[in-house]
């Protein structure tokens, strides 16, 4: 009896658990659209662009000052772009062979976002959503080539006046193509799931039903 009673106290402070780390991801959620998303997704929108490639990811590296210890660290990302306009960042070398050999690329962790190509510009609107932290970030890129972008600008995306590229000894960086098999299957991201990330309802709905 004492070991029944143990088993159901371990399962409901489970499912507790489990309860409140999916509200703080639904709070971040709205968060993250208040802080300055002001895009969404079209899927008739044909993105495709001879000034993008589209197998594989731009990896670039950061080089960043730490303002108390004064110690310079560097970071790698890596930027997946789709021709529908859709966009996925994943954080580190770790997490990326952990993505494509595990294709987990639902996880809440990423950043998904929308692109645009304006001449020889690069705009992302990229959400980014944590456990208890939330964003919005703004991108722009120059297109030098198909195979190389260069990072002019990243700030918040409700800081209009703040680059924060420029800030804390952030180094302006070159995002360069690798191309790659194991591409993300974006139908699988988190923000599709968003009603509010799509521009008409019933795209959403259509897309639910096809999944």
């Amino acid at each position: 009896m004492g070991e029944i009673s143990s088993n159901a106290f371990c399962l409901v402070l489970f499912l507790g658990i489990l309860i409140i780390f999916e509200s703080c991801y639904t709070i971040s959620y709205s968060v993250a659209k208040e802080r300055g998303f002001s895009q969404c997704y079209n899927p008739k929108v044909n993105a495709d662009n001879p000034k993008l490639s589209y197998n594989g990811y731009y990896q670039y590296k950061t080089t960043v000052l730490d303002s108390f210890t004064q110690i310079k660290g560097s970071r790698d990302y890596y930027l997946f772009f789709k021709k529908d306009g859709l966009v996925l960042q994943v954080a580190t070398e770790n997490q990326l062979r952990f993505l494509q050999k595990n294709d987990q690329w639902e996880s809440k962790g990423l950043q998904n976002g929308i692109y645009e190509i304006i001449d020889d510009t690069l705009y992302i609107e990229n959400l980014r959503i944590g456990s208890t932290t939330a964003g919005c970030a703004l991108w722009k890129l120059k297109i030098l080539n198909d195979k190389s972008l260069e990072i002019l600008q990243y700030r918040n995306c409700d800081s209009p006046n703040e680059p924060l590229l420029y800030q804390n000894g952030v180094s302006r960086s070159l995002a360069t193509f690798v191309e790659s098999d194991t591409l993300p299957d974006f139908n699988e991201i988190w923000a599709l799931k968003k009603k509010w990330f799509w521009c008409d309802e019933k795209d959403f709905k259509n897309w639910k039903l096809s999944q």
